[in-house]
């Protein structure tokens, strides 16, 4: 019983070092805004979609945040100066 109690001790000592995190989630992929690819032109209230990728069935999205930025170093710092949507709640 003893060697037990060590052994469950050691254990949950190894496991205390283990950092335990979400894997990245894969890129959208088929972006669209009215359902079309690469669209010219749009409305001031335009809507978007996509489809995710993850090899693990059981994730749902759960928030998207889309930014528009007028530059690649606007889009890389995530500042969104010509629109940003903000975190916004998503189960789909």
């Amino acid at each position: 019983m003893k060697q037990i109690k060590q052994f469950l001790i050691l254990v949950l000592f190894v496991l205390s070092f283990i950092k335990i995190t979400a894997a990245n989630p894969n890129a959208p992929f088929n972006l669209r805004s009215f359902d079309k690819q690469n669209p010219i032109g749009t409305n001031d209230k335009p809507y978007f979609g996509w489809y995710v990728s993850d090899t693990d069935k059981n994730e749902i999205q759960s928030a998207y945040q889309i930014i528009v930025s007028s530059s690649l170093a606007n889009l890389k710092a995530d500042k969104g100066d010509v629109w940003d949507s903000k975190k916004t709640s998503s189960r789909k």
